[in-house]
């Protein structure tokens, strides 16, 4: 099984950090498509099926509560990664989106890569210490 390599009181600090922001900015994301989540993403991708827009609608608000507690991190993490990839390969860059747009009626894809980036990070490391996850693996690992 993967185990998250060890970091310091600092790096756990900025992973704790981390994870607030965007969980934070996922449930607040998640919230206006769970209260329609089977018609939310009608207007950008028509005839999206209702059971995938349901899929993202929860894996934002869920994952987000799940990346601000640290609980299985990975998870949701690359559930929240992988709605990323589809909101700028499938939305952003086929309606013409730029990196960073000067333009506000033309938003860039800046802002999911920077949320790709974030939850690549938490894949790759862990949730840190200050976490769900740390305090069941310290419980399941035996003692010496």
């Amino acid at each position: 099984m993967f185990s998250p390599p060890r970091l310091g009181q600092r790096a756990d600090l900025a992973l704790l950090a981390l994870r607030i922001v965007v969980g934070a900015a996922f449930v607040l994301h998640g919230l206006p498509k769970i209260q329609h989540p089977l018609t939310w993403m009608s207007g950008m991708v028509p005839g999206t099926p209702g059971v995938l827009q349901a899929i993202a609608a929860l894996a934002e608000f869920i994952g987000g509560i799940a990346l601000i507690a640290g609980f299985a991190t990975p998870l949701f993490a690359f559930l929240i990664a992988c709605n990323m990839l589809v909101a700028i390969f499938v939305i952003a860059i086929p309606h013409g989106a730029t990196f960073v747009s000067s333009d506000s009626a033309k938003p860039g894809f800046e802002l999911a890569l920077v949320y790709l980036t974030a939850t690549l990070t938490l894949i790759l490391i862990g949730a840190g210490a200050y976490s769900i996850d740390a305090a069941r693996s310290s419980r399941e690992r035996p003692m010496p």
